[in-house]
């Protein structure tokens, strides 16, 4: 029994510290390791939160370069149908203007041309008095 009693001592100097030490030891390993999870998965969390913010900023910087794009050729086609409409108008305004002043030259020339013959009818007319009164003198 005196054995027994020693090895009773020697279990609860020894190896009753040496199990609190590996239970210590134990936790704190699990600890670290729970802690180092929580870590990567921060991690983890972060960068797709990183991730999905340059893609979102990519669709959106994309969107605006299309967006941009777009305006300018609908500005472009814009000037370009003002260029051929104004210069439609143009052109009609030298047609209508050429056809106008045609016209004026025309009936100038024939208004000249009705009273010239006017004038010389006349003329002849006054001639063949002429003649015709010294004839019957």
């Amino acid at each position: 029994s005196t054995q027994s009693g020693h090895y009773r001592r020697v279990v609860a100097r020894v190896l009753v510290p040496r199990i609190l030490v590996t239970r210590v030891l134990a936790t704190r390993v699990l600890v670290t390791r729970v802690l180092v999870t929580r870590v990567l998965v921060t991690r983890v969390l972060v960068t797709r939160v990183l991730v999905t913010r340059i893609l979102v900023t990519r669709v959106l910087v994309t969107r605006i370069l299309v967006t941009r794009i777009l305006v300018t050729r609908v500005l472009v086609t814009r000037i370009l149908v003002t260029r051929v409409l104004v210069t439609r108008i143009l052109v009609t305004c030298v047609l209508v203007t050429r056809v106008s002043v045609t016209r004026i030259l025309v009936t100038r020339v024939l208004v000249t041309r009705v009273l010239v013959t006017r004038i010389l009818v006349t003329c002849v007319l006054v001639t063949r008095v002429s003649v015709t009164r010294i004839l019957v003198t």
